[in-house]
């Protein structure tokens, strides 16, 4: 692999050596691509038959009824369909899923979701809260917080104010205002490394 050897140096010293070589192989493979169903526009079920008459291959998450998998090959397709040009599904890696399941929010409280941008957790908080509550969406980078209001317009999140901010000055000013916080600080990105694709570890170091 071409992947650089202060990578493969690390993973192989966090990772148990029974599961190491699995892992470095997945790197070399094509990964199938995952979305949710956009509930604020429609239902999981009216999305899986109109994707399914289109000839997509979907399988659904065993652990999220409303999220499903596409073959690799697919993704294109999946980009250009209507459904995804209508905001009535998200692509979001399926690990980027869990932190919004575990923060559990619930309808009349007030989240404050800090480092938000590009939106995928913002937009799934804004679903399971059924867009009622409050939602605050901080992001520090400029270019990034155009983007996390597009996608959160787009997908018809109407619960959400947004806010080009430092996260770490928000406490100060509103002391006790939320009912809970999401962080999900900026990762490493090593998840989405590809050894036949030199761009999704440029920047790594």
């Amino acid at each position: 692999m071409s992947l650089p050897e202060a990578f493969h140096n690390r993973l192989q010293a966090i990772l148990p050596a029974e599961h190491f070589a699995t892992c470095w192989q997945s790197l070399a493979t094509e990964q199938p691509t995952a979305f949710r169903a956009n509930a604020l526009k429609g239902t999981s079920d009216a999305l899986v038959d109109e994707l399914t008459a289109e000839g997509f291959a979907l399988t659904p998450l065993v652990w999220k009824t409303d999220a499903f998998v596409v073959p690799a090959a697919q993704r294109r397709a999946l980009t250009e369909c209507a459904a995804y040009r209508e905001g009535r599904l998200y692509i979001q890696n399926p690990s980027s899923m869990v932190p919004p399941i575990l923060l559990s929010p619930q309808s009349e409280e007030c989240i404050l979701d800090l480092g938000a941008a590009p939106g995928s957790k913002t937009l799934q908080l804004a679903e399971m809260m059924d867009n009622q509550g409050i939602i605050w969406a901080v992001e520090s980078v400029r270019g990034r917080f155009f983007r996390l209001r597009d996608n959160l317009a787009r997908h018809g999140a109407e619960n959400v104010q947004t806010h080009l901010a430092d996260g770490t000055r928000i406490w100060r000013r509103h002391l006790e205002r939320f009912d809970r916080v999401l962080l999900d600080a900026p990762c490493s990105s090593e998840g989405r490394f590809r050894a036949d694709a030199p761009k999704t570890y440029a920047y790594w170091s």
